[in-house]
């Protein structure tokens, strides 16, 4: 059962959602909680990005692992110092360098973020704000007399809310910044130190293994600096720069045409490999014994006799499908939206922070559907479970 008041918000905003009432101007609050709720959206992508960027690096150190061991097993007694010596780094790149990153990762950057997710009660105040909303409109339309209370109760949550704006920016701000300092030293520490130690010790030594090495190595630098040419030419070759793609898409890049080295010197060219030549005899009767198709085959069909109607595909013994459209399913739930969301998808819902939503289907994996109250039920869309609360919850909050 909802409390008196609750009822009469809920009257209220269903009246200006028909119509019979004019909704308040408030098109500037609006427009910056919409951009908070951007930028809490982008911080939790930098989230998902940055776990993935230390998961691919535990990946990484557990692959070069294996590699060495494979390669330890094949390896010759010529070449079972160097091996040792890479399983050996390797190892230590898993055991030391790998985890020191990792945890720096954790502390300086992922640990910021988070703090500057949780940070401040937007959401609290946002719904609280916008019970004030309808509050005022509703006893303004009543002329009552409470209706220069909750224009004060208003206005001091707007101020409030705005604060709060403001201060996850600025948090938000501080910690992007901390991760991005972090993120470039865990870089030069796991790759710039150690590629500059190996080819000093790659430089030092003197084996066939060294000298395929520092070819490798020639090779990387010319490939990009080859690549980074061809960027460059087609940055300069396009007319008028392209739009870029929408948020959340990623523009697939065409790959990069194979590259033409010469070969190190020293190494040996490989031999084109040489077809023996068949007989006539048996070429022209393998020709005869199997002639060689047509690329596109041709099914001539006969046409209907004249006396004959053409046939027809029988029907199905079942009922005919019907006509009108199944009635959308009844709602199971009533909740309200705590931050904004705007679709990123086709089919999914977009709604403001206090939208009332009745929900049909609850998805095991986290996302409902349904559709706004006062709009159509056929409008339906889904939506992410953590973006809304319980009416009851909202109401009591």
């Amino acid at each position: 059962m909802f409390s008196r008041e609750a009822r009469r918000r809920n009257k209220e905003a269903f009246l200006q959602k028909v119509g019979v009432h004019a909704s308040s101007e408030d098109a500037d609050f609006v427009e910056e909680a919409r951009a908070h709720g951007e930028t809490e959206a982008r911080l939790a992508e930098v989230q998902r990005a940055l776990a993935a960027y230390r998961v691919t690096l535990e990946a990484f150190a557990d692959a070069g692992v294996s590699l060495a061991k494979a390669l330890r097993s094949l390896a010759s007694d010529k070449t079972r110092a160097e091996v040792d010596h890479a399983t050996e780094r390797e190892w230590r790149f898993k055991t030391v360098v790998a985890p020191a990153a990792i945890h720096a990762l954790r502390e300086l950057a992922e640990a910021p973020l988070a703090r500057a997710a949780r940070a401040g009660a937007v959401a609290d105040l946002t719904a609280k704000r916008r019970e004030a909303r309808l509050d005022c409109d509703s006893f303004a339309s009543r002329l009552d007399e409470r209706a220069d209370e909750a224009r004060r109760r208003l206005d001091a949550l707007t101020v409030a809310c705005r604060d709060e704006f403001e201060t996850f920016a600025s948090k938000t701000t501080a910690a992007v910044a901390q991760a991005v300092g972090a993120l470039l030293g865990c870089q030069c520490a796991v790759f710039e130190r150690a590629a500059e130690a190996c080819a000093d010790r790659l430089v030092a030594r003197d084996s066939c293994v060294a000298t395929f090495a520092a070819a490798a190595l020639a090779l990387c630098s010319m490939n990009e600096a080859q690549l980074a040419a061809d960027d460059s030419r087609a940055l300069d070759d396009e007319d008028s720069p392209r739009p870029p793609p929408p948020e959340g898409v990623v523009e697939a890049r065409r790959p990069p045409a194979p590259l033409a080295f010469p070969m190190p010197t020293g190494a040996a060219q490989r031999p084109e490999p040489i077809t023996p030549k068949k007989s006539s005899s048996s070429s022209s009767s393998s020709a005869r014994r199997r002639p060689e198709p047509s690329r596109h085959r041709t099914v001539l069909r006969p046409p209907p006799a004249k006396d004959q109607p053409p046939q027809q595909a029988p029907r199905p013994l079942s009922a005919p499908a019907p006509t009108t459209k199944p009635p959308p399913p009844p709602p199971r739930d009533v909740v309200v939206a705590r931050h904004a969301y705007d679709a990123a998808r086709p089919g999914d819902l977009s709604f403001a922070p206090g939208d009332t939503i009745y929900v049909t289907t609850k998805k095991t994996n986290g996302w409902w559907i349904g559709y706004l109250a006062g709009g159509s039920a056929d409008a339906t869309g889904e939506f992410p479970s953590n973006y809304v609360v319980s009416r009851e919850h909202a109401t009591s909050s």
